[in-house]
């Protein structure tokens, strides 16, 4: 007999993803994810949890859990040969199913009310689906979930640079330089500078300044459309 601690369980969805996972269509997108080091690759691994047992069937695990499943309907009276040979057949028509599919779908056949006899493979192969369907569609978003938390720890880098290094206005000169940019001539150019940065605080102006770093050529002042040569 196999025991069931041999069948892998999967990993409970943290809670930022737990709500919003199975909602939503094709235009499905993660959510904003915490702001922690470590949840891209936390994320990745439960994707990698959800999908890995897809491919993982195992004959002898498929026998325990339909011999289980049979003690736990009302099985129609055949004689012991016809009833192996038809259990041998419902074993073969499920082994591709991964193991804890399978659990799952035989603990939600029997909870379901009105289903009390033992089934056919037509019927569990039903819900065998669905179950499918529910895990590959969570793996493939939390993939997109955990490349949304790895750009967010790609930020949370530029803003620990731009704190790290906070920007002068010998930087500002610089970034212009190396970026090619044009650059403000006239006097009231600076007292535009000036009031952005008591707006928006040093913070934000370290995160423009690591944008135009991290992307090129972006003029963080402004609108280059309305700048004069």
């Amino acid at each position: 007999m196999v025991a069931a601690s041999a069948i892998p369980s999967l990993p409970a969805l943290p809670r930022w993803l737990a709500d919003s996972l199975d909602v939503g269509g094709i235009g499905w997108g993660p959510p904003m994810p915490p702001k922690r080091r470590g949840i891209a690759a936390e994320t990745r691994a439960l994707a990698d949890a959800y999908a890995a047992p897809m491919a993982s069937p195992d004959p002898e695990i498929t026998r325990v859990e339909l011999a289980r499943l049979r003690l736990r309907t009302i099985v129609r009276e055949e004689g012991q040969d016809e009833a192996k040979a038809r259990f041998r057949e419902l074993c073969a028509d499920l082994a591709d199913v991964p193991p804890n599919v399978l659990a799952d779908a035989c603990d939600r056949y029997v909870r379901t009310p009105g289903r009390r006899f033992f089934p056919t493979a037509g019927e569990l192969r039903q819900i065998t689906d669905e179950i499918m369907a529910t895990r590959v569609m969570r793996a493939y978003r939390l993939r997109l979930a955990a490349e949304a938390a790895a750009a967010r720890e790609r930020h949370m880098d530029i803003e620990e640079q731009a704190k790290a290094h906070p920007l002068t206005d010998e930087a500002v000169e610089k970034i212009y330089a190396e970026a090619g940019l044009r650059r403000h001539d006239a006097p009231a150019a600076r007292e535009v500078h000036v009031a952005k940065a008591a707006r928006v605080g040093q913070r934000q102006i370290g995160e423009a300044a690591g944008a135009i770093l991290a992307k090129g050529r972006r003029n963080w002042l402004g609108d280059p459309s309305q700048q004069q040569e």
